[in-house]
């Protein structure tokens, strides 16, 4: 299925693309918004969220220039997922296949939320030459919740993923629904439907907690994050770290295997909680141009 559709924002040619794209391990949508010519924007979003959560952002990176694409990766959102382990390499192949889908074949920049980082890092060590920076947002690095004994063993059980989704399911979504009160107290309205949705997909779509899980389960270990990270240092790729004041989800020290190697540009935005790119895009968005300029 795809469906084309163009508008005219700002005197622009702007496209509206949805593709559904169609491979052995399922079926994942990408949408391709903004000026064909604009430098490109690749987004790739966190464990539990769909491709939705960068709305607010993109919106205003088009309204700049930028043509940004993002996806749902494997059994998130409105993609499918056939229970392939959903390592970061995996999903960084996704993502090359993204790109190869929407035709782009010259220089990105990849922007992440959450532990999307460690997805955005292989990508980089497998095309360096083609990346001109990456920004962190919310980054999760080396995960204490997931990179532990309990996690690896369970990560060797057939079947352990779908045997849990039911308690992930509602671990994720009581976990959202604290961010959600976060959102509504101080955010707009269309923050809260686009977190909502994502609250929605994750009760009514039976492969994302499985796949969040399943996610989790296969986060590559310290000597796994330690080789992209070189790869990105040794490819002298910029990267931007955005970090929020009231971040809960990640504390600083598992953002310490990135700092090792990768001298990032890092800014932190006080008064901002794990989704700070929702409760306050106008205050992310100019580090964003800023760096990217």
């Amino acid at each position: 299925m795809f469906c084309l559709h163009s508008r005219r924002e700002q005197n622009k040619l702007c496209v509206l693309s949805f593709l559904y794209h169609e491979t052995p391990h399922g079926r994942f949508r990408i949408l391709d918004e903004g000026p064909k010519d604009g430098p490109v924007l690749l987004f790739v979003h966190g464990v539990s969220y769909p491709l939705e959560v960068f709305s607010l952002v993109v919106e205003q990176m088009i309204n700049k220039g930028f043509r940004c694409i993002r996806f749902d990766l494997y059994g998130r959102g409105d993609s499918s997922w056939n229970g392939e382990k959903l390592t970061s390499d995996f999903l960084a192949t996704q993502a090359l296949e993204v790109l190869e889908a929407t035709g782009v074949l010259d220089s990105i920049i990849v922007v992440s939320l959450s532990n999307g980082d460690l997805i955005a890092n292989v990508i980089a060590t497998r095309i360096p030459q083609r990346i001109t920076a990456m920004a962190w947002v919310a980054p999760s690095g080396l995960d204490r919740r997931t990179n532990n004994l309990l996690f690896r063993l369970a990560s060797r059980v057939p079947g352990f993923d779908a045997l849990v989704a039911p308690f992930m399911r509602w671990y994720f979504s009581s976990r959202m629904r604290r961010h959600l009160q976060a959102l509504q107290s101080r955010s707009s309205t269309e923050a809260g439907k686009i977190y909502q949705h994502s609250i929605d997909c994750m009760n009514t779509r039976k492969t994302v907690a499985r796949a969040a899980t399943n996610q989790l389960l296969h986060q590559p270990n310290s000597m796994a994050v330690e080789v992209s990270s070189v790869g990105v240092a040794a490819a002298h790729i910029p990267v931007l770290m955005i970090n929020f004041g009231s971040e809960t989800d990640t504390v600083d020290p598992d953002l310490n295997i990135l700092r090792q190697h990768i001298r990032a540009t890092e800014v932190t935005i006080d008064g901002l909680s794990h989704m700070g790119l929702l409760e306050d895009p106008a205050r992310i968005i100019p580090h964003l141009l800023l760096f990217f300029s």
